[in-house]
């Protein structure tokens, strides 16, 4: 614990923000947590940040949006100039960090611009001068990454609608989820896929039913079985 301190950190609260109140007291939240904004008597987990916010320095943590025209690093520390059309110039200066710079463009002042997620600096397709910011062209089994690369998906999964996030194949009809390579097959004759397409098995057909080469039972004509 620690005597109250003159200093307050926005909310009021005459506590560091990584502190909590207690008894009059100033008590050290844990690692990686902060004061609850609600109730300044309990400690919080430290918040994911909206996509347009950034995340305040250790120890407070607190999100703050972007104003109009900027948007977060990719760490999410600061803002920084959004690309659009308008700011694009021929240069291919990397100005940004390991990793990222791809992600930045310098302009004819000095300054430079980050892409949204999801796209990254390329040369223009129009004039194959310049930078624009656009994702990588990702095939159909592959989705597209925050920093615009791209990444195949997984044996068994495959993209979703929105091709940034792999999803389980979900196989149909008479197929399975095969174990080893993880795609959709067809179950081999007389059988069917269990509830769950992840086996084949054969279908418990009674004494006058016939089992058949899709796996499904047919009743036997009468005075047969």
């Amino acid at each position: 614990m620690t005597e109250l301190s003159q200093v307050k950190d926005g909310d009021g609260v005459p506590c560091r923000c990584n502190f909590r109140l207690q008894d009059s007291q100033c008590v050290m939240c844990i690692k990686d947590h902060t004061r609850d904004p609600d109730d300044p008597t309990k400690c919080v987990e430290r918040r994911e940040c909206p996509a347009d916010a950034i995340t305040g320095k250790a120890p407070c943590f607190s999100c703050q949006p972007c104003l109009a025209g900027k948007r977060p690093d990719f760490k999410q520390e600061v803002c920084v100039e959004a690309c659009d059309s308008t700011t694009l110039t021929t240069s291919v200066k990397c100005v940004g960090p390991p990793g990222e710079c791809n992600r930045y463009i310098s302009k004819k002042d000095g300054t430079s611009c980050f892409c949204e997620d999801y796209t990254r600096a390329q040369t223009k397709l129009s004039n194959n001068q310049g930078r624009e910011c656009r994702p990588d062209d990702c095939d159909s089994n592959s989705i597209i990454l925050k920093n615009g690369s791209c990444k195949k998906c997984e044996p068994g999964t495959e993209p979703d609608e929105s091709k940034t996030h792999c999803k389980s194949i979900s196989c149909k009809g008479r197929t399975f989820l095969h174990p080893t390579d993880r795609t959709c097959k067809e179950c081999p004759p007389y059988t069917m896929p269990n509830s769950d397409h992840t086996n084949c098995e054969k279908s418990p057909c009674d004494a006058r039913e016939k089992l058949n080469p899709d796996g499904s039972c047919s009743k036997c004509p009468d005075y047969q079985r």
